[in-house]
């Protein structure tokens, strides 16, 4: 112990010190804010696809095909539908290799929805509810691929879909897709910020 203490000066400390800082790359600071990173922050090219978070889409489920419809009652996230005389009154995924409906929400608060149902019998409305975090502010309007399902007509046209500021996904009385029988109404590319 003595003949270290015998060595220990303060030259020796200082250089020590300098060594572990020069090996250690001297360069880290701390950002500024909790948890937040700006793009002055980030290196040009260096985040990769790897380092962003997926969205992960829920699924509408679909409709227990009862004599009351879900939504009524304050479901959310499922086929609006209900089974009466006349049969299913409602939406559904329109299926036939196209993705089923479903809803995200990104780290930024956009909501994304994808996938394409149809209507095939009479008039309802909505087709879903979004949940709560998943809901406009303001009602908003998209046009939208309709008639993807070449059983029934070769032809495409454009529907239109509101999302509600309660979360209502409808397809407007008197709009392709709305009661028509087998043809799709897409909501591929349908995004907006949630309040």
């Amino acid at each position: 112990m003595r003949r270290i203490r015998r060595h220990l000066s303060f030259a020796n400390v200082a250089s020590a010190i300098a060594l572990f800082v020069a090996i250690g790359g001297g360069s880290a600071y701390a950002l500024t804010g909790s948890n937040t990173v700006f793009s002055d922050d980030i290196v040009n090219g260096e985040v990769k696809s790897p380092d962003l978070a997926k969205l992960t889409f829920t699924a509408v489920k679909p409709n227990p095909q009862q004599a009351t419809d879900p939504c009524e009652s304050g479901e959310v996230g499922i086929f609006c539908a209900f089974v009466g005389s006349a049969g299913y009154r409602g939406w559904k995924n329109l299926g036939q290799g196209y993705a089923n409906v479903a809803y995200a929400r990104d780290g930024l608060g956009i909501v994304h929805l994808q996938g394409a149902m149809w209507n095939p019998g009479p008039a309802h409305d909505p087709a879903f509810v979004l949940p709560p975090g998943y809901r406009p502010a303001a009602t908003r309007e998209f046009a939208v691929a309709y008639g993807m399902n070449s059983s029934s007509s070769p032809t495409e046209s454009v529907s239109m879909v509101q999302v509600l500021t309660n979360g209502e996904v409808v397809v407007p009385l008197d709009q392709p897709g709305e009661g028509s029988g087998f043809e799709g109404v897409s909501l591929d590319g349908i995004e907006f910020r949630a309040k």
